[in-house]
């Protein structure tokens, strides 16, 4: 991929919006708290941009940031992480009423993948270990996503995850 604004990668980001983040009980008045992804940038950028902190991509401000050295499954895996910053960050606005939309949708992926998943045992493992940008939600969420994706717990959370968290999940 070449630098810069990418209009093909946002469109991917849509159809994996509409795809995979239309269903966690936002049916009604809350749905409309939810940020579209088509509000914000995605742009490719250099791969020494990111070699310092040793990561593929980032959520900052308005933008999506990737490494233009991702392709195929990897790129959809980042892209798919940083969408969740960025719904995690639009999602909790005060300024747009969604103050407690992040715990609402929290409490509601607990839950739900508590039944498939040993959620409380990740959650008290990652108190621990959690790199610092990242939270409870986004531990969730991309749990969801692992599931919808039939991929290895901690896939798209990444940072090793997939492999750490195989002795709760026995996949």
């Amino acid at each position: 991929m070449r630098p810069g604004i990418s209009k093909t990668l946002l469109k991917k980001a849509v159809s994996f919006e509409n795809k995979y983040f239309k269903d966690y009980g936002l049916n009604g008045g809350l749905r409309h708290l939810f940020s579209t992804i088509s509000r914000c940038k995605i742009v490719v950028v250099p791969p020494d941009e990111f070699q310092r902190e040793g990561v593929a991509g980032r959520y900052k401000d308005t933008e999506i940031l990737l490494s233009s050295r991702l392709v195929g499954e990897e790129l959809d895996q980042v892209l798919l992480h940083e969408m969740i910053h960025y719904y995690e960050v639009t999602a909790s606005d005060p300024q747009n009423g969604t103050r407690y939309l992040i715990e609402y949708l929290s409490f509601y992926l607990r839950d739900k993948l508590a039944a498939q998943l040993p959620i409380k045992e990740i959650i008290e493992y990652e108190m621990y270990s959690m790199v610092p940008a990242h939270t409870y939600f986004l531990i969730l969420m991309s749990i969801d996503l692992d599931l919808k994706l039939n991929l290895q717990p901690g896939t798209i959370f990444n940072y090793g995850r997939a492999k750490a968290w195989k002795r709760f999940c026995g996949v």
